[in-house]
């Protein structure tokens, strides 16, 4: 009976286990629950090995040894086992929060501010979101030729959502928008304005396939309303000119307050030069009136000497007005 034991145990140990480890690693990804499967697997394979070990002819304190590593070899498996299943559990209430806190992608779709059409190869609108609902109802209720209320889902190809566009577009913007329609090979975007509403068009194909065949499946077309962005222009643009103007008449008031502060200073160089000559001036008159009394005492010699002195003076305010003058004509 033992040996038989021992037998299956070799079969298990030595060709089941490791057949099943091959197929593993050759059938799937490397991960984290394969990397468990591995490392019960050795110690399993430990365990039957120590259970070998107990059963065969062997002294009893080296199945003693064997005996006691296969029981801790059992409890290396028990854990693993728990920790195996408890991390499986965790991966899946995290993948269960996160699937709870996380938005879907089609309600993120839903909730873009943007007018987004989708359009097969063929022009049919497979997909819209709602603001793409609003867009073609605020079209739909300036129509004049629309006197009963029309579901926006009823306009279902790209011919008909560009037959309302084009309808509230000038000139230029028809030549622009047709022309940006006739074959989009590559992303490009346009600027229209839409019944009075800027809009900024970003249309891009949507390619399938490898790098050697490429095939269209159709257009994405994104009607972005900039009309907030234009006016925040205009009004940046009107205040800009105005502080260019206030500016400009800034520098001039500061020009004028400049001359006149220049001109007021002259004046009061002006004023201080006549003051002083009117000074210097009546200092000689009066020395020549008290000459003139004086002057019956007075020699020919000093009467000379008055003269010289008379002339000496008249000359230095002389020289002193002409010095002023240089003085205001370099302020000028």
């Amino acid at each position: 009976m033992p040996v038989f034991i021992i037998m299956i145990l070799l079969l298990v140990l030595f060709i089941i286990i490791p057949v099943i480890n091959i197929h593993l690693f050759i059938k799937h990804r490397s991960n984290a629950h394969l990397y468990f499967i591995h490392i019960i697997s050795g110690f399993i394979e430990a365990f039957l090995f120590c259970l070998i070990m107990q059963l065969s002819i062997l002294p009893a304190s080296i199945r003693q040894i064997h005996s006691f590593a296969s029981r801790l070899f059992l409890l290396f498996i028990f854990f693993t086992l728990l920790l195996f299943f408890f991390t499986k559990n965790v991966k899946k209430l995290y993948m269960h929060i996160d699937s709870k806190l996380s938005p879907k992608l089609t309600d993120v779709f839903q909730m873009i501010e943007d007018a987004i059409f989708i359009t097969d190869r063929n022009g049919l609108i497979v997909n819209r979101n709602e603001t793409a609902n609003f867009f073609v109802t605020a079209l739909l209720d300036t129509e004049k030729s629309s006197p009963t209320k029309v579901s926006p889902l009823k306009v279902q190809t790209l011919s008909e959502l560009s037959l309302l566009i084009v309808r509230k577009l000038s000139t230029t913007d028809k030549d622009i928008f047709f022309k940006s329609l006739e074959a989009v090979q590559s992303a490009e975007q346009i600027e229209l304005n839409i019944g009075g509403i800027a809009y900024l068009l970003l249309l891009s194909p949507i390619y399938t396939g490898s790098k050697k065949e490429i095939s269209s499946l159709g257009i994405n077309l994104v009607f972005h309303n900039i009309q907030v962005e234009k006016e925040l222009s205009f009004s940046l643009e009107s205040q800009n000119a105005e502080l260019h103007l206030a500016n400009e008449t800034l520098k001039e008031n500061i020009k004028i307050a400049n001359t006149l502060e220049e001109e007021k200073e002259r004046l009061r160089l002006i004023k201080e030069l006549q003051d002083s000559i009117i000074h210097s001036i009546e200092k000689v008159t009066d020395s020549i009136l008290q000459f003139k009394k004086e002057s019956a005492s007075k020699t020919i010699l000093d009467h000379q000497d008055f003269i010289s002195t008379i002339a000496e003076k008249l000359r230095l305010i002389f020289k002193e007005v002409r010095i002023n003058i240089l003085k205001l004509s370099n302020k000028k």
